[in-house]
């Protein structure tokens, strides 16, 4: 064993809790730290060009993994070396990944063979493609819908290292006929997301995706890009099944209650644009007094 790899009992610093210890682990580009400081020590302006990353960002992601003793750090001069300071995290994330790859094949099965992780594996990067149930056709600054398969919209984000890559906006296939139980599931993740993120889901749904290895989470309101933020950060988290949905409704078939929804839900689509229109013409009326006064001052 390398004698630059410390082992030994696990130590976090005091107050550091298990949960700090998952937090700090739920990065890709912390996860790829790791795997270059497996290779062996590495100072801080090595690492940035392995991982494309700006030095700020890797100086930050090491701080994290400093703060809860995942890694330590020697200066050298005006530098610093990093190392990993317990060779058993690579256990944890080795196991993590075996994980992944089973509800990865789980899923493809279900798919019929469809495998939703090609582009990235092509790629030979490690790309979280999360969706967002939206009201609106606005990428980052879409509303998150209520529900999320009554929603006219998807908003798909491709998040690597922390950064968004990404933004894709696609128009829901089954907003007018619903579609059959698990499609509108299958259709998320036929498309690679890793998570759905909506105001609401119905029980059944939240079944689909976890067969399918999507992350469901609900609770979310606002624009995308404040809620892409807060799930990024751990703050939003886990899917509860709607209180006011029973388990045939699953937002699935399409009984009187969701015609209700798709309704408040069209509702909402169009107060949403009228607010819109109501800034661009506030904006023009605006533009117009100020070219009017430069008129009158000439």
């Amino acid at each position: 064993m390398p004698k630059w790899m410390r082992v030994g009992p696990f130590a976090p610093p005091g107050g550091t809790s298990l949960a700090d210890l998952f937090a700090a682990l739920a990065s890709d580009a912390r996860i790829r730290i790791l795997e270059s400081l497996r290779q062996g020590p590495r100072f801080g302006w090595e690492l940035q060009p392995e991982l494309n990353l700006d030095q700020s960002v890797v100086s930050r992601h090491l701080a994290t993994l400093r703060r809860v003793g995942l890694v330590h750090g020697e200066k050298q001069g005006n530098a610093v070396r990093y190392y990993v300071a317990d060779e058993r995290v690579f256990e944890l994330v080795d196991l993590a990944r075996r994980i992944l790859a089973t509800r990865l094949e789980k899923q493809r099965v279900f798919l019929g063979g469809v495998d939703v992780t090609a582009e990235q594996t092509k790629s030979g990067r490690n790309v979280m493609r999360i969706a967002f149930a939206c009201d609106t056709n606005e990428g980052l600054d879409s509303t998150i819908s209520a529900h999320f398969g009554r929603c006219p919209y998807y908003v798909f984000v491709d998040v690597e290292g922390g950064e968004v890559r990404n933004v894709e906006v696609v128009e829901n296939p089954f907003y007018y006929d619903h579609g059959a139980p698990g499609q509108v599931p299958g259709f998320i993740a036929n498309r690679g997301a890793t998570a759905i993120v909506s105001g609401g889901m119905g029980p059944r749904a939240i079944g689909f995706f976890e067969q399918l290895g999507v992350e469901a989470v609900t609770g979310a309101s606002g624009r995308v890009r404040e809620v892409l933020e807060a799930y990024l950060d751990r703050q939003l988290a886990g899917a509860e099944p709607c209180d006011d949905h029973g388990e045939e409704h699953a937002h699935e078939s399409p009984t009187q209650g969701e015609s209700e929804e798709a309704v408040l839900g069209e509702i909402r689509k169009l107060q949403e644009q009228a607010r819109q229109l109501q800034e661009q013409i506030q904006a023009l009326q605006r533009l117009a007094e100020t070219r009017g006064g430069e008129k009158t001052a000439s």
